[in-house]
C-alpha cells in the first residue's frame, strides 16, 4: 500500500514538475534519468580508451610527464555536449558529472591503459568559487568513475592558491599565463610513484591540466600521471 501511494505521488508531481533531458531539455520518458535515448544515441563519443595516440593525448604528448589522456565526449559549440556541459557547472546539476563519470568508467573497464591505476584526483576549484557553486564539476565526475572502477578519489592533493579568470574567453596564450603556477600540492609521501589520473570537465588548451600536473611532478617526481576528461573541445 505505501509503495503504491509513493507511485502515486510521484506521478502526480511530475504531471506538474517533469524531469527534462539535460541535453535537449526535452521531457524524459518511462525509465529515462539525466538524459534522453535520442540524446544517448546521437551523443558524440569517442573510442579515445582504445587509442593510444588519441586527439587528447596528441594535445598533451610531451607536457609534465603525462603519459596517457583520454575524454568521453567531442565538444562542439552549440551541440549536445555543450549543453550537458553548462547544466553541469552553471546550472546546479552535479548528477551531470557522476552519472557521466559512472559511463565513462564502465568503456575503461575495457581500456589496458587504466588497469593500474592508484588515484583519482579532480582539478579543483578556488575555494571562493566552490562555496558560489556548490560543488566541484570534477570531483562529481571522479566520483562516478570511482564507483565503477573502485578506485580512490582525493580531493586534498591539490589546491588552486589563486583565483583566476574564467578561462572561457581567453586565447591560447593567456589561458597559460592565467593558470601557470596556480596549484599546489600537499605533502603525501606514500602517493610519489603512484599512478595518478587528473580528472577534468572539459580539455580545451590543455594549460590548466599541465599546470595542475607540474605540481604534482614538481613535489612527486616518480609519479605516473594520467588524464580523463568528460569532453575535448574542437
Amino acid at each position: 500500500m505505501l509503495q503504491f501511494l509513493l507511485n502515486s505521488w510521484t506521478s502526480f508531481w511530475m504531471l506538474f514538475y517533469p524531469e527534462v533531458c539535460y541535453a535537449c531539455q526535452k521531457n524524459l520518458m518511462g525509465d529515462e534519468q539525466e538524459i534522453c535515448t535520442f540524446c544517448q544515441y546521437h551523443l558524440p563519443y569517442t573510442d579515445d580508451h582504445l587509442d593510444p595516440n588519441n586527439p587528447c593525448f596528441q594535445q598533451l604528448k610531451g607536457r609534465s610527464q603525462i603519459q596517457f589522456a583520454v575524454a568521453l565526449f567531442r565538444l562542439s559549440n552549440a551541440g549536445l555536449v555543450e549543453n550537458l556541459i553548462y547544466n553541469l557547472k552553471y546550472n546546479s546539476k552535479p548528477q551531470i558529472g557522476y552519472y557521466f563519470g559512472r559511463e565513462y568508467g564502465i568503456k575503461l573497464l575495457k581500456s589496458p591503459f587504466f588497469e593500474s591505476i592508484d588515484l583519482l584526483v579532480p582539478i579543483p576549484l578556488h575555494s571562493k568559487r566552490k562555496r558560489k557553486r556548490g560543488y566541484n564539476q570534477s570531483a562529481k565526475i571522479a566520483m562516478g568513475l570511482a564507483s565503477i572502477l573502485q578506485v580512490p578519489v582525493d580531493e586534498t592533493i591539490l589546491f588552486r592558491k589563486v583565483q583566476t579568470k574564467t578561462q572561457t574567453r581567453l586565447s591560447s596564450l593567456a589561458r597559460v599565463a592565467n593558470v601557470s603556477g596556480v596549484f599546489s600540492c600537499s605533502k603525501k609521501p606514500a602517493i610519489d610513484g603512484k599512478h595518478i589520473v587528473l580528472i577534468d570537465d572539459v580539455l580545451t588548451t590543455g594549460a590548466t591540466l599541465v599546470s595542475a600536473a607540474e605540481a604534482i611532478i614538481e613535489r612527486y617526481p616518480n609519479c605516473k600521471l594520467s588524464v580523463i576528461c568528460l569532453a575535448k573541445a574542437s
